[in-house]
């Protein structure tokens, strides 16, 4: 008796529909992913909690001195570091803090800083608009917002 065949070759137009069709497949799973997408919200996270640290140690500062340091990033980055923070929190590549006085309420040798706000821009696709994230020491405060300026809500 003869012995039947239990499978089948493959012929070679078949193997090259499979993996024709895996290759969609993957490159589908890929665009859905959106690789880049998801190391921006890592970073924004970072981001988000670095200017959390940022805004402990200037609200600490602000309650041991009655002023905040500025009017700048850089006056604010050398006062806090040799008061409260004893590392500057290091941006992701891309981006950048900035610590700014509220317009007029403070200036450059006056110890005379009574609100600052905190802010970094966002770029994960889900901020959409509102992708600046800060905080605002008039009401303590953090948000996201579509500008680096203004208290948040």
């Amino acid at each position: 008796m003869f012995k039947q065949k239990l499978f089948k070759a493959f012929t070679l137009v078949e193997l090259l529909i499979v993996i024709a069709v895996m290759g969609v497949l993957a490159g589908a799973v890929l665009v859905s992913i959106n690789p880049a997408d998801k190391l921006n919200l890592a970073n924004d996270s970072k981001v988000q909690s670095d200017l959390s640290q940022i805004s402990t140690a200037l609200s600490s500062y602000y309650a041991q001195n009655g002023y905040y340091p500025g009017p700048n990033t850089a006056a604010v980055t050398t006062a806090l570091t040799t008061a409260e923070l004893p590392v500057w929190p290091a941006a992701p590549t891309g981006y950048t803090y900035t610590v700014a006085s509220t317009p007029g309420t403070c200036t450059t040798a006056a110890k005379d800083c009574v609100s600052v706000i905190v802010s970094a821009t966002l770029k994960a696709v889900k901020w959409g608009t509102s992708n600046v994230w800060k905080w605002t020491s008039a009401n303590g405060k953090t948000c996201a917002d579509t500008a680096a300026t203004g208290n948040c809500p």
